[in-house]
């Protein structure tokens, strides 16, 4: 494991020392604290064991373990509370008065509690000072888990179970932290994971001195059987055993052990992809290092359960698991198994076998897509991050014996380059927790075990899970791309199948990807970039991107200097900000000096995207015509086959495994947190299709944990219904229960992981059609070009080819039929199993795979307030979506799936911050609240958190400025009404466009006609909101600028008090409609 060692040393409690001592506060201006040798010895390969530049030295030992408790803990208190308003930019008045606070506390109760910034913070320094770890570069990565109100042993293995759950259902492996309530200070009442590691294999003691499993577990495997009952799952031991978790809130409460259901394993079969007889050994290891038997001593106060994980380092497995002779020992086994000769040592035989399980653990945990790092990428990166943190910090402590790589050490520059670095224990400090030993004896003297008597229940829970990673590298071209919700990565995906077989150095990767380093990217050869990017929001980058921009920022970023890109910028033109996000990025690099190829092309979702793909490519074949890098007739070639669409052979084929065979059950990852719809209601007096409020909760909710605030979103994760899914699967002759395994056509492409990184492998087929892939999209044209190749009819197949190729037909063919991808085979039989004999359809879904959309969630704003019903309860409001094909009327997806769903069932969900969008942190700020439609979502929460305060005269004036076409449409006007009634809105004004019996009155004429409170709350400071469709923006704006001025609208903008939660369908039979136009007036402007 790349964290901490993987063995945490064992030690009991600090006994009493008869004399005490008292240290002072250490003033040093780096800021380390009081530096000790308690427990990380001071020990340096060198001469000096200095700390800092000023000549600071750890205390002794005996120094520090003399000191008075009292003393200490009001030291290690302000030692830490400086660090920390440091560290965070706090002034020193606030961190004065912070420490007041805690020394306060600390005087009256003998402890005080951390803010969970502090907590997290803490966290975060505590593994930057970790001496014995290699990875801790990303020490600013880490995320932490509170989990201090958990107060029975089920409470800490049911977030033992989320900690795992949550390592394993990220897009990488994180770093993560769960803590547990701290120690009360004088007393040993800290809760215990009595395992080293939340996941490791049982130590059995075989005949005589074998060892089946791992003989580091064998004292804790015998305490599991002796004294709990503990018995492994199968009928004899064997080498993979997973140990259950004990848990211990209290150590005046019995330990219970638990069972880690399957959802919560992640394990990685070893796999050589040139050595079968390294394969046949059915070695395997779990992805998820989490040391748990650890204590975190921050502030004075000691954490002593706070599992912790990063991700692997192969040696770790490879070179110490499995090759130390106290260990696993495999690697006579491993040169047997590679035929080499183990009777003399001339063969190099060790080295051998280490070399080569070296690089199957590393091609597995690639191949499975689970976080890895190689120990040369390693090294390298703690030597880079260990310069820059000394001529930053002025410190940084280390083991040279931990640190350097135990295999091929001496090709690392930290060989010599680190020799002389010191070992000192700096707080916050994670170290080791209390033994085993001292463990059994408390329980032992509690009477909660003994060898008569079971002292603990075993719980044992079965499911199914599974995991997926990707690994990228790179070199030459690449192609990157920023997408939220997959319609982007879809075109990169499709883009680069392309463009691998013409030029194979292209391949795509994603701007929000944590693990993609984009430093050691752009170092290997890059040299030239495509980079195809959405809008979300007002304009704003896709979510995570900014990874990507700030790398631009850093020093590292200078390597894009000189490199070509090209910029290819998606998004609809029913935003005011068109493509802000690519264009954004084509700024960025411009302004660090790479070289723009040619001008941004820009791709309207709501007319004429295929085309303009189209004039991105061809500009890029003549820029690499142009450039030497192809010939005339490999240019000519390459626009043929983009403009002909013809088909390239996936780089993977399809194999199909039935449920029951061999009794596999292939489990489905999960994407966010379920949530039970509790209750729907119907808004306005429209009917059965009328907008409704729906209600949530969390299912494994916690009240007390801010999931969100007023003016957050969140992101729904619709499914299709199984009887859709089955009906489309029977097309292809394959079942929902049947397992899809995606195979790579050569061992190059599994290292790579060149198969779209969103489709699971393997995966059941239900959730691939259910959620996974948008089968209920529309076709698109190279999907029917894929497809003509499959119909055996002549006028079919034209027909096909004729949609594929017309952008504007094709479009006009969707409006009027109404076909979506899961209907396509309604419109033509001949491509089903159904209807023909030859057996084509694994060839016909692997062509497909890779062109159906992905299924991306629908943003939503929360429509409640967490100080209303509790932060782990929440309220949408949804608008059906209608518009017709042709003579049917047809639904949106995902707001019929919300307003249809049964109640008590649960959808998939994830809580997404709008910072932008949030309440004035000051009550008594005035604010103006302008909505259409569904936009007075947001609005809902903004009123009911002025309602919960129960104190109107206290808050700013609140002005509601809503519009909709009827009184029918609108949506909360009892409960804005009754908001007026109790002071909580100082007025509620409504526009109606289309009342029979009302003046015609948009927002803007309501804005208009209120033009005195429009300036009152601007003139006081005020904050305005917009929320809505496209239109309710524009409108609003041009409305305040004739009232207050264009200038004082961009000074609004500027000090942030302007602002926008906007979306683009406002009508989306109008959207339709326009596409269309669009589309064909492009055609005729190519005809011409």
């Amino acid at each position: 494991m790349v964290v901490i060692g993987d063995d945490a040393a064992e030690g009991g409690d600090a006994g009493e020392t008869p004399r005490r001592t008292t240290m002072g506060v250490n003033r040093c201006p780096f800021m380390h604290g009081s530096v000790t040798c308690d427990p990380y010895p001071g020990y340096v390969h060198g001469a000096r064991p200095g700390v800092c530049p000023r000549g600071c030295a750890p205390t002794p030992r005996e120094t520090s373990r003399a000191e008075d408790a009292g003393a200490k803990l009001k030291r290690e208190a302000e030692e830490f509370i400086r660090l920390y308003g440091k560290e965070r930019g706090i002034g020193e008045d606030d961190t004065d008065r912070r420490l007041r606070e805690v020394l306060e506390s600390i005087a009256s109760t003998g402890t005080y509690a951390h803010t969970i910034d502090e907590l997290r913070h803490g966290a975060r320094v505590a593994w930057r000072n970790a001496p014995k770890c290699i990875n801790r570069k990303f020490w600013q990565t880490m995320e932490i888990v509170d989990a201090r109100e958990c107060a029975t042993n089920e409470d800490m293995f049911t977030a033992v179970k989320a900690h795992l759950s949550r390592c394993i259902e990220s897009d990488h492996v994180p770093v993560l932290m769960t803590i547990f309530k701290p120690q009360t200070p004088g007393t040993n009442d800290g809760a215990r994971i009595w395992n080293s590691q939340l996941l490791r294999y049982a130590g059995h003691r075989g005949d005589g001195e074998e060892t089946i499993g791992d003989p580091a577990e064998l004292n804790f495997t015998d305490c599991l059987k002796k004294y709990f009952g503990w018995k492994p799952k199968g009928d004899e031991p064997g080498m993979f055993d997973l140990l259950p978790v004990v848990c211990q809130i209290n150590p005046n409460v019995a330990p219970d052990v638990f069972e880690l259901p399957e959802e919560c394993v992640l394990e990685v079969p070893i796999h050589h992809p040139e050595c079968a007889g390294i394969s046949a050994l059915g070695l395997k290891w779990y992805g998820i290092p989490a040391v748990s038997n650890i204590t975190m001593d921050l502030g004075g106060l000691l954490y002593t359960a706070a599992p912790f994980n990063g991700w692997y380092m192969v040696t770790e497995i490879a070179t110490r698991n499995f090759g130390d002779e106290g260990r696993y020992n495999l690697l006579p086994k491993i040169a047997q198994a590679m035929g080499i000769d183990t009777s003399t040592e001339e063969t190099l035989w060790r080295d051998h076998a280490l070399a080569a399980i070296n690089y199957a653990v590393l091609h597995s945990f690639k191949r499975a897509r689970v976080s890895m790092v190689d120990h040369h990428t390693a090294a390298a990166s703690f030597a880079q991050w260990r310069a820059e943190e000394l001529a930053t910090r002025g410190y940084s402590p280390g083991n040279w014996k931990w640190v350097l790589p135990p295999t091929a050490a001496s090709t690392s520059s930290l060989y010599l380059g680190l020799n002389k670095m010191t070992e000192y224990t700096l707080k916050p400090a994670l170290v080791g927790g209390t033994g085993l030993k001292t463990l059994l004896f408390r329980a032992k003297r509690n009477g909660f075990i003994s060898t008569e008597k079971l002292g603990s229940a075993l719980y044992i829970m079965q499911a199914a899970a599974k995991f997926k990673k990707k690994m990228m590298h790179v070199k030459g071209g690449l192609v990157l791309y920023a997408s939220d919700g997959g319609r982007t990565q879809a075109r990169a995906f499709a883009l680069w199948n392309f463009l691998r077989q013409r030029l194979p150095m292209v391949r795509p990767i994603n701007m929000a990807n944590p693990d993609a380093d984009f430093s050691v990217i752009f170092s290997e050869g890059v040299e030239f970039v495509i980079i195809l990017a959405s809008t979300t929001g007002s304009g704003a980058i896709p979510t995570g991107s900014e990874l990507f921009m700030n790398f631009t920022k850093t020093e590292a970023g200078n390597v894009l200097k000189g490199i070509h890109y090209a910029v290819c910028a998606f998004g609809s033109s029913a935003y005011p900000k068109f493509c802000a996000g690519g264009k954004q990025f084509a700024k960025r690099l411009s302004e660090v000096g790479a070289r723009e190829m040619f001008p941004t092309v820009t791709a309207d979702q709501l007319g004429g995207e295929d085309n303009s793909v189209h004039e991105f490519m061809v500009k890029f074949f003549d820029w690499l015509l142009q450039d030497g890098r192809i010939t005339l007739s490999l240019r000519n070639l390459m626009l043929e086959n983009f403009e002909s669409r013809t088909s390239v052979k996936p780089a993977f084929s399809l194999y199909i495994q039935p449920q029951d065979a061999g009794g596999v059950q292939m489990s489905a990852p999960t994407i966010g947190a379920p949530a039970i719809l509790t209750a729907r209601t119907q808004l306005g007096t429209l009917g059965t299709l009328a907008t409704v409020q729906t209600s949530f909760k969390l299912v494994q909710g916690k009240r007390g944990v801010d999931y969100y605030r007023e003016g957050d979103h969140v992101a729904v994760h619709p499914r299709t219904s199984k009887a859709l899914a089955a009906y489309f699967a029977a097309h292809f002759d394959i079942k929902l229960s049947d397992n899809l395994f995606i195979v790579p056509l050569n061992e190059r492409d599994a290292y790579k992981g060149t198969i779209d990184p969103a489709i699971p492998n393997p995966v059941t087929i239900e959730y691939l059609f259910t959620s996974v892939l948008d089968i209920n999209a529309e076709p698109s044209c190279d999907l029917l070009s894929v497809l003509s190749h499959y119909v055996e009819e002549e006028e079919c197949r034209k027909e096909l080819e004729s949609l594929a190729q017309d952008e504007a037909r094709r479009i006009e063919w969707i409006q009027d039929s109404g076909v979506r991808i899961c209907s396509i085979f309604d419109h033509f039989p001949t491509l089903s199993a159904l209807h023909r004999e030859s057996d084509i359809s694994m060839d016909l879904l692997r062509d497909c795979l890779l062109l159906f959309p992905k299924l991306r969630a629908r943003l939503y704003s929360v429509s409640s307030s967490p100080l209303t019903s509790g932060s782990d309860e929440f309220d949408l409001t949804v608008g059906r979506v209608q518009y017709r094909a042709g003579t049917r009327l047809k639904l949106g997806f995902c707001s019929d799936f919300l307003a249809s769903m049964p109640l008590q069932s649960t959808v998939n969900i994830v809580h997404r911050p709008a910072p932008e969008f949030r309440m004035p942190r000051k009550e008594t700020t005035p604010i103006l609240m302008i909505a259409g439609g569904t936009g007075i979502a947001p609005f809902k929460g903004f009123v009911e958190r002025r309602l919960h305060s129960n104190n109107a005269s206290s808050q700013g004036e609140a002005i509601m400025v809503f519009g909709c076409r009827t009184r029918a449409n609108e949506l909360y006007r009892d409960f804005m009404t009754e908001a007026c009634d109790r002071g909580a809105l100082s007025q509620y004004l409504v526009g109606y466009s289309r009342e029979s019996d009302t003046p015609k009155a948009y927002v803007s004429d309501v804005l208009l006609a209120n033009a005195d409170v429009v300036k009152r709350i601007i003139d006081h400071d005020g904050h305005i909101y917009v929320c809505g469709d496209v239109r309710i923006e524009a409108s609003a704006r041009d409305a305040l600028v004739a009232i207050v001025g264009e200038d004082t609208i961009r000074a609004l903008e500027e000090s942030r008090r302007y602002s926008l939660d906007i979306f683009g369908a406002w009508d989306i039979q109008t959207s339709h409609n326009r596409r269309l136009e669009n589309t064909k007036s492009i055609s005729r402007e190519k005809s011409l």
